[in-house]
């Protein structure tokens, strides 16, 4: 059964294509599913393919075996995600989940092993989970902004003034609810409960006004992350080993 450890492996990013929010393939799909893909996701190994069991996945993702089985069942179709069952050397059956073209496309959404390494997205509701990817979707990023905030010197700002998306701490995001509600596939009302579950994960702070519009900061990795130990208690508690399952 899977263990959460102190290993967080933040240096590590979920790659996620963006023609899922361009085209609204991610609104479609049920809410168990936009649980599980970005795990599934971060299993991906360099040539689009993994084989996570599907115990594994729903501790990531926060919810019962019969949840991740719907979702899995929720992405049969989705563009560019194939999932093929196959038998593994001990006669189980298995699964095996690959993504096409995921390097190749130029325009992805990126979020950190430690956002699910350290427990983050299995403490989320579910309308926080499908708001997250959409909200990094909408990330922006100015320098000159970022160096005000975190107080950079203009000799320092020469170094870091085309940093890298790993070095800096966090994104900007000022998107309009309704683009969020449509791009989420949820209702406009659950947003207020999704952002603040966000917040309480410490996925997103609210930064205040930037052009006169509210404003999150999306951090790069976690500021926090949970306890292993409380983690695997929870585990404890909600998982069995079942035989149906592969390890």
């Amino acid at each position: 059964m899977f263990q959460f450890t102190d290993d967080l492996r933040g240096n590590l990013f979920i790659q996620m294509p963006g023609f899922y929010f361009e085209y609204k393939l991610w609104r479609e799909l049920p809410l168990a599913s936009k649980a599980i893909l970005p795990v599934i996701y971060k299993h991906m190994n360099a040539w689009g393919g993994c084989y996570p069991s599907q115990q594994t996945i729903a501790i990531l993702a926060g919810i019962t075996e019969k949840t991740a089985r719907e979702g899995l069942k929720g992405l049969d179709g989705l563009h560019g995600f194939c999932k093929k069952k196959y038998a593994t050397r001990r006669g189980r059956t298995s699964y095996k989940y690959t993504a096409e073209d995921i390097f190749d496309n130029q325009e992805t959404i990126s979020i950190s092993h430690a956002f699910f390494n350290g427990g983050n997205w299995s403490q989320l509701t579910p309308s926080a989970k499908a708001v997250y990817p959409v909200l990094k979707y909408f990330k922006w990023w100015d320098f000159t902004i970022y160096r005000e905030d975190e107080e950079i010197s203009v000799h320092e700002g020469e170094d870091l003034s085309g940093q890298n998306y790993p070095d800096r701490k966090y994104d900007y995001a000022y998107p309009e609810c309704e683009h969020v509600a449509e791009h989420a596939g949820v209702n406009v009302r659950s947003l207020h409960s999704a952002y603040e579950s966000l917040s309480e994960h410490h996925f997103i702070k609210f930064h205040g006004e930037i052009e006169g519009l509210e404003t999150w900061r999306l951090f790069t990795d976690p500021p926090k992350v949970y306890e292993p130990e409380y983690l695997n208690d929870q585990i404890a508690k909600r998982y069995v080993v079942e035989e149906n399952f592969t390890y």
